[in-house]
């Protein structure tokens, strides 16, 4: 019987103490965390545009970004070239969802490529260039250029 007493009065103690922990108002804190990479990109795009007929060509692409980023539009030799004959080009980038506009000339993007700032992030979206001579083509041979869309995702706080 004395056994029970000393049980019983253990079992009233372990009670009592687990009864004031619980009115300590202790916390147990959990730290969460997640990450996901920065990802700017254009994709589905042909990456070659015959302007042979002289007609305006336009492009149609898909384009995702999960953070804000800065785009520009630059023109490596300030149009299509033929040796030391050069044909100017007029462009026009638009990416409505990221309220993107951007129009220029070949000549005017070799060395001042306007930087866009873009806060919106459009995740997934589409766009389209449009590429239309301003000379014309006149000097049988190859025409080259390489226009190029530069994209500079940046960090989101």
């Amino acid at each position: 019987m004395a056994n029970i007493k000393i049980h019983k009065n253990k079992l009233v103690l372990l009670l009592c103490f687990f009864s004031s922990t619980a009115i300590s108002g202790e916390a147990v804190k959990l730290n969460l965390k997640g990450k996901i990479s920065q990802k700017c990109s254009i994709y589905h795009m042909s990456d070659l545009i015959d302007l042979s007929r002289r007609e305006t060509k336009t492009v149609a692409f898909k384009f995702y970004c999960n953070s804000p980023f800065d785009i520009s539009v630059t023109s490596q030799n300030g149009g299509l070239k033929n040796g030391n004959y050069l044909v100017r080009y007029h462009y026009a980038l638009d990416i409505p969802k990221a309220g993107i506009s951007i129009h220029g000339d070949s000549e005017k993007s070799v060395m001042n490529a306007k930087i866009v700032n873009v806060e919106k992030i459009p995740f997934d979206s589409r766009g389209e260039i449009k590429v239309s001579l301003m000379d014309q083509l006149e000097i049988s041979g190859h025409y080259q250029e390489i226009l190029r869309i530069n994209l500079y995702p940046k960090r989101f706080l």
